[in-house]
């Protein structure tokens, strides 16, 4: 089984989302045999979407070779965990454009979202918005999710959290994960069969 984590803020400089991905990262080789494979949207510098037609009604269209490394990356997962900021209570557009340029890679594959905020209490409202933007392309958007508050104070730079939130945050992440584990296993099955 292999799952993708998508951090969804391509900032130039500081982004705490980068803090909150190398907790994750680190949290997730508690999952082993699960391969899990870090997706960094500002890796891929994708332009901004314009197609001539949708992708779900265009499958031979021709794209970048940045927006086929991202196409392919996204097909290679069976299951999907976004990292997202929250920007005017919404996911970035950075985030939102990445999926527009998706259809067949994700259909029936699960995903769940970490929102993370330097307050407490933003980050709560930006899944709601990426789970409708998930599931239009085909994903399956579980409402499990984690919201990491103030979390330019609950985890460092390098990606550990506080001791006195560790223990919270990484019960919340052994849920979110262990749900969506269960639900790439069975989609996987049920795509098989297909």
């Amino acid at each position: 089984m292999k799952i993708a984590v998508i951090l969804g803020s391509t900032r130039p400089k500081y982004r705490l989302g980068e803090r909150v991905a190398k907790w994750v990262t680190n949290e997730t080789l508690k999952f082993s045999p699960v391969e899990f494979q870090f997706l960094d949207l500002r890796d891929y510098d994708l332009p901004f979407f314009n197609e001539e037609s949708g992708p779900r009604g265009n499958k031979h269209r021709q794209v970048t070779e940045n927006v086929a490394k991202w196409l392919k990356d996204m097909e290679n997962a069976d299951g999907y965990i976004f990292i997202t900021p929250e920007y005017n209570e919404g996911p970035s557009a950075a985030l939102k454009n990445a999926i527009d340029f998706l259809a067949f890679e994700v259909l029936r594959k699960p995903a769940v979202i970490i929102g993370y905020s330097d307050g407490s209490n933003g980050g709560m409202y930006a899944p709601i918005q990426l789970r409708v933007n998930l599931g239009e392309v085909g994903m399956v958007a579980l409402k499990a999710q984690q919201i990491i508050l103030n979390a330019d104070t609950v985890i460092s730079d390098d990606g550990k959290a506080i001791p006195t939130e560790k223990n919270a945050l990484e019960r919340r992440f052994s849920r979110l994960v262990g749900e969506l584990l269960w639900f790439t296993e069975a989609l996987k099955l049920a795509r098989e069969k297909n």
